[in-house]
């Protein structure tokens, strides 16, 4: 094997293992943004169950207050 192949060989391993740091730490980036997305939507989630909870007995209430209403 010649010098310069061996350079050569070397010089496409290097850029290989670059490529593969630079995906690596783009598929990071893109976990992180995703992760942080799930958290949001768990929280909103979180504060739509809490208000449907609290409408539950201001409806019934209401329904109870129709109701007296007709009678």
């Amino acid at each position: 094997m010649s010098v310069e192949q061996d350079a050569s060989e070397q010089q496409i391993k290097f850029l290989k293992v670059q490529e593969a740091k630079a995906a690596a730490e783009r598929s990071e980036g893109l976990a992180v943004l995703k992760r942080q997305r799930a958290q949001l939507l768990r929280v909103n989630a979180d504060l739509a169950s809490y208000k449907a909870m609290a409408a539950v007995p201001l409806a019934e209430e209401a329904n109870f207050s129709k109701t007296m209403g007709t009678m």
